[in-house]
């Protein structure tokens, strides 16, 4: 009875010297390998920065007795969160058509929701009940 015994292919010698991998790749910040500029990366940071100023000053509204007005705050600087951390986070500004044709549709499905919920809260004194 013969024995067969596997061995895997070399690799390294199959592949052209171009193909082969770069063995230093651990040893290069994680912005060279994946090639983000630095003015990017000041970008990301001024971003950040802005999404956590914008959520201390939602904080700091909570605590401010503003009447009427405290929920046209909140919901502006939520507002302005969401659109920074869609359109940049998310890469919406720079996405195809067919993201933003999407993100279009959840926002246009949001608007529906929110006016179907309005128009029930407006109208729920219009029919009486009966046995009142």
């Amino acid at each position: 009875m013969s024995q067969i015994v596997l061995q895997p292919p070399s690799v390294d010698k199959e592949r052209p010297e171009r193909l082969k991998p770069e063995r230093s790749w651990r040893l290069r910040p994680r912005s060279a390998r994946i090639g983000i500029q630095g003015s990017a990366r000041r970008l990301d940071l001024y971003l950040c920065v802005a999404v956590l100023s914008l959520t201390a000053a939602s904080a700091a509204v909570a605590y401010v007795d503003l009447g009427h007005f405290n929920v046209v705050a909140a919901l502006s600087i939520t507002v302005g969160k969401m659109l920074l951390v869609a359109l940049y986070f998310m890469h919406v500004r720079h996405s195809t058509q067919l993201t933003r044709l999407v993100v279009a549709g959840g926002l246009l499905w949001l608007a529906i929701l929110i006016t179907l919920t309005m128009a029930d809260i407006v109208t729920r004194g219009w029919i009486g009940v009966p046995g009142r």
